[in-house]
């Protein structure tokens, strides 16, 4: 998750990470997905925000759940019409596939925020790899195998 912190960063995104409670009860599955959600959220704020617009990340990692809240500092111009495309669909559809819930929108401000929480317990995954919410460094140009 720090490497795609700092990607964002040299991409003209200030970006900061903050990371709570401990990671190794999240499955392999539920970590991809934090990191995808995340990705999203990070590129829909590079795309809909003027340059200068600064984002934070703040990872919840619980035996039962994991939440993720991204916010950004931009203004509301121009981010309306974004509720209905694709890739918050995508994002809200990759939340239910762990029994979770995903909302996105304005907030008083407007600032921007994105906010998931997936259940753990939904999880039918064994196996638990190095945790997305310490440092995966996933390089974005090669798929992840999810394969249980």
């Amino acid at each position: 998750m720090e490497t795609l912190a700092e990607q964002m960063r040299r991409a003209g995104l200030p970006t900061r990470l903050e990371v709570e409670g401990d990671p190794a009860p999240v499955p392999v599955t539920a970590q991809l997905t934090v990191y995808r959600l995340v990705q999203e959220a990070l590129t829909n704020t590079l795309e809909h925000t003027p340059r200068g617009t600064g984002a934070r990340i703040t990872v919840q990692c619980r035996t039962d759940a994991v939440t993720v809240v991204v916010t950004d500092d931009g203004p509301p111009s121009g981010r309306g019409d974004t509720v209905a495309g694709l890739g918050l669909r995508s994002m809200r559809e990759r939340a239910a596939a762990h029994g979770g819930t995903l909302r996105a929108g304005p907030l008083p401000g407007g600032c921007w925020e994105v906010a998931a929480r997936l259940d753990l317990g939904h999880e039918a995954d064994p196996g638990h790899g190095e945790s997305v919410c310490h440092e995966a460094d996933l390089d974005l140009g090669q798929e992840a195998d999810v394969t249980p």
